[in-house]
């Protein structure tokens, strides 16, 4: 058994995102012995023709295991067993060894096989038992961020699930808030040279089953806690300590190597180290390469030194911040993290199937490893880049206003994320609003202008219902009818769908939509439409429950005054024109037609047929005849009928001879009944 020393560095969650780092080939940097690594094994980091490059004797099959491969399946890098190789110039001394391999071909930096340890900066005392509800024990950072709304959004959007890979010290694949959040099939102990199930968590603080639980804890069990992406998050743990053990820089490298062989677009691993790990650095940037998320805890020693993997540009650092919104006191910080999220008292799940509190920024990345699965869910086809950049801009400051050392680019905000992805705002959930003058005012604001009230407007139309001086009606007409409405250009199908949650608070049914839509294409106004949602029982009942009167507004236009008149009119515009009306002279023709001054008749001959704009057609008595079957009889002309008609026109006969036999037909007489002509 190989002897090993042990360093203690600030635990950590890595989530891997996309992005690219360049290995420098020219670098044969000096590796850092004083930092604990394994006796007996030394890193190789291969450039991708070593086959061609480096001898037979250099890659030993009995000494030289290859741990991470390129996309074409060349080895990226290889672990040496000093014990195994057969030439004796070959140092067994590690030190000794990583200078020696530093100078062999092909071969672009040596380094020995670090070890790392998982650590928290805080527990709690350990609760074995489960809590009975997420309101018993205060997961404080779940109401903090937003998260029942969140998922409201997640159901709505239909979002599916993201892997996500968590490298780490295992996971307690019975905790009855884990059951459902774990991916046995995919899950594996990659420790030594083949992949074992895991069978528990090797941590003596539980730190991979902590990490799970924040990510993918069953929401919906009612018991312990819950994930951020619960539901969402497609977990497979890669266990890369053995019990007792430590972990070291070769079994997080096969466990990055497995990652990506299962497609796992976001990669969760506990390790920091204050120095430069060129081997890991290598295996994440192939991660990257492949479309994977990095985001990596900031270390929790509450300084600005370079910390890895953190620092490189392809990760996303986190810097935990505290219960009062600022960075909390042992993060570290600076300008090479990313973003920042809840790391004090993080309530989670623990082996044994307890659950107890954590602080530090490992609490942290996983808050955001589950909200970048969140995002991803909601549209699996975005980049890395892309879901970074939703990140990014959806933070919420908490010092200086965009980018800064002390918290990147603000705290995560899961709730702004899911909607900027999906496009949703808050007034696409259903609310719960009261019945109450305020409450009906701010129901107009929330369904119609889309928007909190603002409190001169609010205070205005409260005032005018107390006072009676306006009713229901009246006052939902000074919102639809406002100039912030009206520069929506909302479609009618989306004005209809207002208009049932405001007057009647509930969503449309499709035949009476379908027949309110059929109204506005037949002709009458908006207003005229929203008059016959005011007038309804619903609305009444909705006005009377907050203590207002109900009524519409007044109609000032001809065309709304009789629907089917107005119907009538509009069909002349289509089918005699060939086109869609015009408000001024809709109101004309339905006025005439509400007045008894014009019969149908007369509306059609003397304003349609003999209208400039119809002669100016200059149509063949063919097509002329045509347009009188649409028009007149509503349908498209018989063969018969139509020879007969423009034979009778050939003769002699006048085209107003011709429209009045057409007008003076059952099916006509028949067509103007429908119209109540």
């Amino acid at each position: 058994m190989n002897k090993k020393r042990r360093i203690t560095i600030a635990g950590m969650v890595v989530a891997v995102c996309a992005g690219m780092c360049l290995l420098n080939s020219a670098i044969k940097a000096e590796a850092d012995t004083a930092l604990p690594y394994e006796e007996g094994e030394v890193l190789l980091v291969l450039d991708s023709s070593i086959q061609k490059e480096v001898s037979e004797e250099l890659l030993q099959p009995e000494a030289v295991s290859p741990i991470l491969t390129g996309a074409d399946g060349d080895v990226v890098c290889a672990v040496v067993a000093l014990d195994d190789v057969s030439d004796n110039s070959v140092p067994t001394d590690v030190r000794e060894a990583v200078e020696y391999y530093s100078e062999q071909p092909g071969v672009l930096y040596a380094q020995p096989n670090y070890i790392y340890e998982p650590e928290t900066d805080v527990y709690s005392d350990l609760e074995t038992e489960a809590a009975e509800s997420r309101a018993g024990f205060g997961q404080w950072y779940w109401s903090a961020l937003s998260m029942e709304q969140t998922r409201a959004y997640l159901e709505k959007a239909n979002a599916g699930k993201i892997r996500v890979a968590v490298i780490d010290t295992g996971v307690d694949i019975g905790h009855p808030d884990l059951d459902t959040a774990i991916n046995m099939t995919y899950s594996k102990n990659v420790c030594g040279d083949t992949y074992k199930p895991v069978t528990g968590d090797a941590g003596s603080n539980s730190h991979g089953t902590m990490v799970t639980g924040i990510i993918a804890a069953d929401a919906d069990n009612d018991i312990g806690m819950a994930g951020i992406a619960s539901g969402y998050a497609d977990v497979c743990m890669l266990q890369v300590q053995e019990a007792g053990g430590s972990i070291s820089t070769k079994n997080a490298i096969r466990a990055i190597q497995y990652a990506k062989s299962i497609d796992s677009r976001i990669i969760n691993m506990s390790l920091g180290i204050y120095r430069e790990d060129l081997a890991l650095g290598e295996a994440l940037k192939s991660a990257a390469k492949v479309g994977a998320l990095i985001v990596c805890s900031a270390g929790n020693n509450s300084t600005d030194q370079p910390h890895y993997p953190s620092k490189y540009p392809f990760t996303l650092g986190v810097i935990a911040s505290g219960k009062n919104n600022t960075r909390y006191g042992s993060s570290n910080y600076g300008s090479d993290n990313f973003i920042s999220a809840p790391g004090q008292e993080i309530y989670t799940t623990v082996a044994g199937g307890g659950y107890r509190t954590a602080s530090g920024s490992s609490m942290a990345a996983a808050v955001v490893s589950g909200v970048a699965a969140d995002i991803w869910a909601c549209d699996p086809s975005m980049s890395a880049d892309e879901v970074k950049n939703i990140l990014a801009s959806t933070a919420t400051d908490i010092y200086s206003e965009g980018f800064d050392a002390d918290s990147g680019w603000g705290i995560v905000n899961p709730l702004l994320a899911v909607r900027k992805v999906t496009g949703f705002t808050k007034y696409d959930l259903d609310i719960d609003i009261p019945n109450t003058t305020d409450g009906f005012v701010e129901r107009l604001y929330y369904y119609c202008l889309r928007r909190d009230s603002d409190s001169a407007g609010k205070s205005t139309w409260t005032g005018v219902l107390n006072r009676k001086e306006k009713n229901g009606g009246e006052v939902a007409y000074g919102f639809l009818f406002s100039d912030e409405f009206l520069h929506k250009n909302l479609s009618d199908e989306q004005y209809i769908d207002i208009l049932y949650r405001v007057f009647l608070n509930r969503k449309a049914d499709s035949a009476g939509k379908a027949s309110w839509m059929k109204a506005l294409d037949e002709g009458v106004s908006r207003l005229y439409v929203m008059n016959g949602f005011s007038g309804s029982k619903e609305f009444g009942e909705i006005c009377n429950n907050c203590g207002i009167l109900s009524g519409q507004v007044r109609t000032t236009e001809n065309r709304d005054i009789n629907q089917g008149y107005t119907a009538y009119v509009a069909r002349l515009y289509r089918q005699a024109l060939g086109r869609g009306y015009d408000i001024p002279g809709l109101n004309n023709w339905a006025g005439l037609l509400n007045s008894k001054k014009w019969t149908a008749y007369q509306v059609a001959t003397q304003g349609f047929f003999h209208s400039s704009e119809f002669t100016n057609k200059n149509l063949s008595n063919e097509d002329f005849v045509k347009t009188l079957y649409r028009t007149f009889l509503d349908r498209e002309y018989d063969q018969a009928g139509l020879t007969d008609w423009i034979h009778a026109l050939n003769s002699g006969k006048s085209k107003d001879e011709v429209i009045a036999g057409f007008a003076n037909s059952k099916e006509f007489g028949e067509l103007m009944a429908g119209y109540g002509l």
